[in-house]
């Protein structure tokens, strides 16, 4: 738990010395401070992460560089960046500790860079990266956050309309992991805006999902870890452990508290906010977890990043400002504290990242262990 602790006392301080209060001598300190640590933090993790585990048993199966079958580079099991970034890692030692200090280099490079270059309270940035999407990016998806990393750095290509950067980018994230295609359409993010017309939006979404539902499913059978996930949650829905009320606490958090701060922010506080197109997709795709989690979960994923964006500009704009300004940060945060941290108290899901153990200290834990047996 105490690294764990570190890491957000730290980031928390950084808010309040840095966003807060505006002090900026020691500014670059803390963020390198923090980049080094969540490298070594995650880099050095000992069978830490539900996805991990499952991870560990794919890396002993694919080649090292000198094994690799260049000719048969697109029928392993894992799509051909992944398995060149294992093939890089195996080179340098068969240990999976390799791989997880590229992943954790990578991945977080491309999302401290975007923070920082995107948002004036980029602490704030940190702090909800962290609570929101950190575990997740770093310990369980590993092949797909490295896509969506790639996205974050060809971001700038899509704002400043580059398509041919743009696609470009997009097939480089599809080497890494084939839910990139959803970036395909990204360019047409733009046009949703959050006014009545939305509504129209939501309801043509929702035939959509309604007459293409026996389809689905196909989405997610294109590697044999994702068939490995549907059975396990096939199998939690016939259990119950997916119920009515697992469904509504998803829609919860990707949908229905979305929107209630896109509406509050435009006709109560009226603010203007850079990400609010991208949080309107990011509610549409929440409403297709009722139909199929498992897809549009990861469609999300893509994203998450300029959501938590979103609430770091709503959070971040309350500082220093009237007390009415302040109180809405406030209970917003506060919001974002319960919604989104019941999910790391409820059942056992807290139990995939702690109790922590580093390549120092070897020790496995049992209920994630017990996880890995379920996919087998």
């Amino acid at each position: 738990m105490l690294p764990y602790i570190i890491l957000f006392v730290t980031s928390l301080l950084g808010v309040v010395q840095y966003d807060i209060n505006r002090h900026n001598r020691t500014k670059k300190i803390a963020w390198y401070f923090l980049f080094c640590y969540v490298i070594l933090l995650v880099g050095l993790r000992y069978r830490v992460g539900s996805d991990t585990l499952v991870y560990i048993w794919g890396y002993d199966r694919l080649p090292s560089w000198g094994e690799l079958n260049w000719s048969e580079i697109w029928s392993y099991e894992f799509q051909p960046l992944y398995v060149l970034l294992c093939a890089i890692a195996k080179s340098i030692s068969p240990d999976f500790t390799v791989l997880q200090i590229l992943h954790a280099f990578i991945i977080n490079s491309c999302i401290f860079y975007f923070i920082r270059k995107n948002t004036q309270y980029p602490f704030t940035g940190l702090f909800l990266y962290f609570f929101l999407y950190f575990f997740y990016f770093n310990t369980e998806i590993l092949r797909e956050s490295l896509a969506i990393g790639i996205f974050l750095l060809n971001y700038k290509n899509l704002e400043n309309k580059r398509w041919l950067r743009f696609y470009c980018g997009v097939f480089v994230s599809v080497l890494f992991h084939f839910s990139a295609l959803i970036l395909v359409f990204f360019p047409f993010i733009r046009l949703i805006k959050f006014n009545w017309k939305y509504l129209l939006v939501i309801s043509l979404f929702c035939a959509f999902l309604i007459s293409m539902r026996s389809y689905l499913s196909v989405l997610d059978t294109l590697d044999a870890l994702n068939a490995r996930k549907i059975a396990h949650y096939s199998s939690q829905f016939e259990d119950g452990a997916m119920n009515a009320n697992w469904i509504l606490y998803r829609v919860m958090q990707y949908t229905f508290f979305p929107i209630l701060l896109l509406w509050l922010q435009k006709f109560c506080i009226k603010e203007q906010n850079q990400w609010v197109s991208f949080v309107c997709v990011y509610a549409l795709l929440g409403i297709g977890v009722i139909v199929f989690q498992i897809i549009f979960a990861r469609f999300t994923n893509y994203l998450m990043p300029f959501y938590a964006l979103f609430l770091a500009d709503i959070i971040g704009r309350g500082y220093g400002k009237s007390p009415s300004r302040k109180l809405f940060s406030t209970l917003s945060f506060a919001c974002i504290m319960i919604i989104y941290g019941y999910y790391y108290i409820s059942g056992d899901n807290w139990h995939i990242w702690n109790p922590y153990h580093s390549v120092f200290d070897p020790q496995t834990d049992e209920i994630r262990e017990h996880r890995l047996d379920d996919y087998y």
